[in-house]
């Protein structure tokens, strides 16, 4: 193989910080296994906190301001809960990415290269690809293991940043057996 052949055939130039990792961190997905049953626990607690209210306060079992109450509390849980999410995504955001990180990636015709300052380049082949994620202002390529987050910045415009996603989607699909 020729040094020619071995060359990429684009390299975006970009700084990732923690705000960038945020983005992976909060994506969209279902709560599932322990952690939808640590949830559920958690909004039902709303209701031995309700058990621990004054009767007087809360009016009999079955009567309005019972529900009422039951409602608030499980809208207090949920906003608790919200909150603590948010805080544990913001965490591992900073874990994932603690400061501005300049980041190099190589664009071959089969696989994607990421380079950063004194790490191992993390090499993406089109089988490993378990997603490709498309946000407004980041396009994301997952793997089981790695994940490649490259923001709107790095490309010439929107269109690039859309071609770039479908792109590596479509070649992704077409390698899956």
């Amino acid at each position: 193989m020729t040094a020619m052949a071995r060359a990429p055939e684009q390299t975006l130039t970009y700084t990732l910080t923690a705000s960038d990792a945020l983005v992976w961190e909060t994506r969209p997905r279902e709560l599932t296994g322990w952690r939808r049953m640590i949830f559920l626990l958690w909004l039902g607690f709303a209701g031995f906190i309700l058990f621990l209210v004054p009767q007087d306060w809360v009016g009999p079992e079955g009567g309005l301001r019972f529900y009422l109450w039951l409602v608030g509390l499980i809208g207090v849980q949920w906003g608790l809960a919200t909150l603590a999410m948010t805080a544990m995504a913001r965490l591992r955001a900073r874990r994932r990415i603690s400061g501005p990180l300049v980041v190099h990636l190589d664009v071959f015709p089969d696989r994607l290269v990421e380079r950063r300052d004194l790490a191992e380049p993390v090499v993406i082949t089109l089988d490993r690809i378990a997603s490709v994620l498309s946000f407004p202002g980041h396009v994301i390529v997952a793997t089981p293991r790695d994940v490649v987050i490259v923001p709107a910045h790095a490309f010439a415009d929107a269109a690039a940043m859309a071609s770039f996603a479908a792109r590596w989607d479509r070649l992704s699909h077409e390698a899956q057996p």
